[in-house]
């Protein structure tokens, strides 16, 4: 599981033809704002989709909106998405098992880790290509996709393989 931070790069925004500039037409830029209470956690979160190309040693490639991946969505606003990859689905306590935590009340290493009761079914691992897409709720025109490359904690990161 990784806490991910994806922030919006300067792109040509395709009503104006400027970089993140809009007009009347786009009233929120950027990735606009997600509509929804937050923290907001859903198995295939509309407006965002996650690819993982599963380029890592034992990698599974997969994709939030054909893979059971749920996302944990901590923050949205139009500049900026915090969100955790692979939360578990119907995790449960480690030493409650029949005890189910919501990932949204219950967010806590006794959810993030998986174990006998815990699904985690989206692994990311050192070497994977993760694409995100991004929706603008407001202005659905506003597509914007970026890579990250997954590397080790520490060491400068390598760029992304072609």
């Amino acid at each position: 599981m990784r806490a991910t931070s994806v922030e919006r790069v300067p792109m040509e925004h395709p009503t104006t033809g400027g970089a993140g500039r809009a007009n009347s037409l786009s009233p929120i830029p950027g990735f606009g704002y997600l509509g929804e209470t937050l923290p907001y956690v859903a198995p295939n979160p509309a407006y965002l989709q996650v690819n993982d190309d599963g380029s890592s040693i034992g990698g599974v490639a997969w994709n939030t909106s054909s893979s059971n991946c749920q996302v944990y969505v901590a923050n949205w606003s139009d500049t900026s998405i915090s969100l955790v990859i692979n939360a578990p689905i119907d995790a449960s306590n480690l030493y409650q098992p029949l005890l189910v935590l919501s990932p949204l009340s219950d967010f806590s290493p006794l959810t993030l880790f998986p174990n006998a009761n815990n699904t985690q079914s989206c692994p990311v691992g050192k070497g994977d290509t993760l694409t995100f897409t991004v929706t603008n709720p407001q202005y659905s025109p506003n597509n914007y996709s970026m890579n990250v490359c997954v590397g080790t904690a520490g060491v400068a990161p390598v760029p992304c393989p072609t």
